[in-house]
């Protein structure tokens, strides 16, 4: 009103000025409902009250699978007030991005709105934890002389990702083995291959497919080496992966091997001669696995 006595029968106009933050509810008193501006006819005193609220805004918080956000769903905050949140990854998942109003705010762990003045949004979305990849070289022996000895390489548990492509290098000690040959492992069959065992101490491996490679462990491909004849009994050389890449990202890790080189196994052969001859050489005669052995008989005269 603008003034403090009226006439009786005047009409005043009333009208409701909420503060910031605030909004118009209703009228008390004298006066009723929730028009506003709003007419009172002055027939005696009256007194009237006019009824405020502090606006309330909406922050709608989710989360996807593998996590939680605390508080969730729509959550009323007051006009002007902070809200906080709290991101938490289920075990086996981490979190893979926090979009605050569609804005990406990285992989954080929390997040508060200050002032709240208008409506917003937050959305937590999370990914599975993927075990390391581990690319790994077999441990093989042979002795001088020996051939086609395997050796293996294989990776871990790949998890769900999709790998349709593996480039390998593996490198030796040349001056005790010479790799001859590359074939496809358990976990590759099918796959496409392609090998360069020419370059002396190396081995380049590239596996393809159009199929992606099956979850789980497995053997990759198996390189087949000899054992040069003048490699020394005792000999330790590295079997060493400089290069595994699964879709042109590096394995997380690798577990080299080596090769060592073994005396060769002996054979006994028993050589006898009767009455009347003789067999040269005699007795028991020890052979090398592989190694040829001339006996030589002759009649007495």
């Amino acid at each position: 009103p603008d003034q403090a006595l009226y006439d009786h029968g005047t009409v005043v106009s009333l009208t409701a000025l909420p503060d910031s933050g605030y909004h118009f509810t209703d009228w008390g008193g004298d006066l009723s409902g929730s028009t506003n501006p709003e007419n009172l006819t002055m027939d005696s005193d009256k007194s009237v009250t006019a009824n405020f609220s502090i606006d309330t805004y909406t922050i709608t918080a989710t989360a996807g699978v593998g996590g939680t956000i605390t508080p969730s769903g729509a959550v009323s905050v007051d006009s002007g007030a902070d809200q906080a949140f709290t991101i938490a990854a289920d075990s086996g998942y981490h979190i893979l991005a926090v979009l605050v109003d569609g804005v990406s705010q990285g992989t954080i762990g929390s997040y508060t709105f200050t002032n709240v003045v208008a409506n917003h949004t937050i959305e937590a979305s999370f990914e599975e934890d993927l075990a390391a990849v581990i690319a790994s070289v077999a441990d093989a022996s042979g002795f001088p002389g020996q051939t086609a000895i395997p050796v293996t390489i294989s990776v871990s548990d790949i998890g769900t990702r999709e790998i349709y492509g593996i480039d390998l290098t593996l490198t030796y000690d040349d001056s005790l083995i010479q790799a001859t040959g590359v074939n496809l492992g358990s976990l590759t069959s099918g796959w496409g291959l392609f090998s360069n065992t020419a370059t002396s101490g190396q081995v380049t491996i590239a596996l393809y497919g159009t199929t992606a490679l099956p979850a789980g462990g497995g053997n990759l491909a198996e390189v087949s080496f000899d054992v040069l004849a003048t490699a020394g009994a005792g000999s330790v050389g590295a079997l060493v992966l400089t290069q595994a890449d699964f879709e042109e990202v590096p394995a997380d890790g690798v577990s080299n091997g080596s090769f060592t080189i073994s005396s060769a196994p002996t054979y006994t052969i028993t050589a006898t001669a009767g009455v009347g001859g003789t067999i040269t050489p005699s007795g028991a005669v020890t052979v090398l696995e592989t190694a040829d052995q001339a006996f030589t008989i002759a009649a007495d005269t």
